[in-house]
Formats: C-alpha cells, sequence, structure tokens
C-alpha cells in the first residue's frame, strides 16, 4: 500500500506491505510515519467535516466536523445519519448537535456561531 503520511509537516510517501515479520514501512523521516502506516493499515480513521440542515430559510445548512476521528468504514453511516438532522437557529461554535455518534463515543459539533438569516459570526 502506498500513502503520504498526514502527521507532519514533511509529507513522506510511505511503502507500507505486511510481511512473514510483521508490518513493514519504508519512506517514513520520523517515528510519526511508521504510527501512521500503523494506524493507517489496521484501523484507518478520519475527522469527519460536513454541513447539517437548519430550519432557516437564508441560512440552509451549517458546518460541523466530529470531535475525534471515526473509523474510515463509518463514514457513509455517519453522512446517512447527519443527513436527517435539522437545527435551529441560532447555533453556537462548539455547540454539540450529535452526542455520541452511531455509538461511538464521539460528538458532532458546531464549527462556526450561525445566527438566524445573519450567517456565520466565525470562528471562535
Amino acid at each position: 500500500m502506498r500513502l503520504i503520511c498526514i502527521n507532519c509537516p514533511k509529507g513522506c510517501q510511505l511503502e507500507v506491505t505486511m510481511t512473514i515479520e510483521g508490518l513493514k514501512t519504508i519512506g517514513h523521516k520520523c517515528p510519526k510515519g511508521l504510527a501512521f502506516a500503523e494506524q493507517e493499515w489496521f484501523n484507518p480513521v478520519r475527522v469527519l467535516t460536513t454541513t447539517v440542515k437548519t430550519t432557516d430559510d437564508k441560512v440552509r445548512r451549517v458546518p460541523v466536523r466530529t470531535t475525534v476521528a471515526i473509523p474510515r468504514d463509518k463514514i457513509m453511516d455517519a453522512m446517512t445519519l447527519l443527513d436527517t438532522v435539522v437545527i435551529v437557529l441560532p447555533i453556537k461554535v462548539g455547540t454539540v448537535v450529535v452526542h455520541d455518534l452511531l455509538n461511538l463515543n464521539v460528538d458532532v459539533i458546531a464549527t462556526f456561531t450561525m445566527q438566524p438569516s445573519q450567517g456565520y459570526k466565525g470562528v471562535n
């Protein structure tokens, strides 16, 4: 498997293979690359950033994200669930929109403060 490490600004190009001795990673320039390769091989995770609907006619969607990374194979399930969420404005940055997403012990929070029909107020 070929990967580009995203754990530091170097962006090392990694080659990861499973051998009889275990996971073999080449191309890393720091220990973070080894950890990244192992995570991607055994349990890839991502922070999910998306939007949810509102009841407001002018501010139709609010940007949200998960508080921590979730398993990559749960992303589509999470998106399906979040597509059903509708919130009422106003909402403040950091407000929990969905608690315990998919029983993963992860919350989904608003990433902007939004007022009714006024748009975003910026990241706090």
